[in-house]
């Protein structure tokens, strides 16, 4: 059987491509058992299914609002033994409900945290870094997109499209796969998911 997630290359990343995966197949794959990783004992699979539940608790949370199209990069799709974070972006048919907090409102109403917000940052404690609220909650970036929405993200200088620059591997410019999380609504074994809070929402100061 071909495997539905190829084995990272030479240099630690996923082939070129998108590559569909539904919760249980992104729990299965080797992104969070490690089985093609070159990172031996130091990969922390506990870690790595833990970061996919709470992306899969947020992916779910977009399909229910109408969002078809949620993808996961960065370095969790690499050879990495212990990501700190897992990194995603969705498309929405209109920037229009993600400009004037309609979207944010409809999220935050099945979020238990209410925890959805892309606009307000706030420092972490231990690289000073600007994180979203969602990224101090649950370890998860989620950065909306849509057609009429001209965000773009940094890649190495410059700034890519996100679609385009989340193919980019930081520190090399190599070019890279990404995942395309899918809906398991026709899936009897779907995944029941539990979050990890790693801050919650109450415990931090928000501007």
């Amino acid at each position: 059987m071909t495997p539905l997630l190829p084995p990272f290359n030479e240099h630690g990343l996923l082939p070129v491509g998108i590559y569909p995966l539904s919760p249980r197949q992104l729990l299965a794959s080797h992104l969070v058992t490690g089985a093609y990783s070159q990172q031996g004992e130091a990969w922390d699979a506990e870690h790595r299914a833990r970061l996919v539940h709470n992306v899969v608790y947020l992916a779910r949370q977009l399909w229910q609002v109408g969002v078809t199209e949620v993808f996961v990069f960065g370095s969790f799709v690499d050879d990495k033994a212990c990501p700190n974070d897992i990194d995603s972006y969705f498309v929405y048919p209109s920037a229009k409900p993600i400009r004037n907090g309609r979207l944010r409102r409809a999220l935050n109403e099945i979020n238990a945290e209410k925890a959805w917000d892309w606009l307000n940052r706030l420092p972490d404690e231990t690289t000073g870094k600007n994180e979203m609220i969602l990224w101090h909650v649950y370890r998860v970036e989620v950065v909306p997109t849509a057609p009429d929405l001209k965000n773009a993200m940094p890649v190495e200088g410059t700034k890519l499209p996100i679609p385009t620059g989340v193919h980019i591997a930081s520190g090399s410019c190599r070019i890279k796969g990404v995942v395309q999380l899918v809906p398991d609504t026709d899936d009897p074994d779907a995944v029941v998911v539990t979050p990890t809070v790693f801050s919650p929402l109450s415990q931090l100061i928000l501007p």
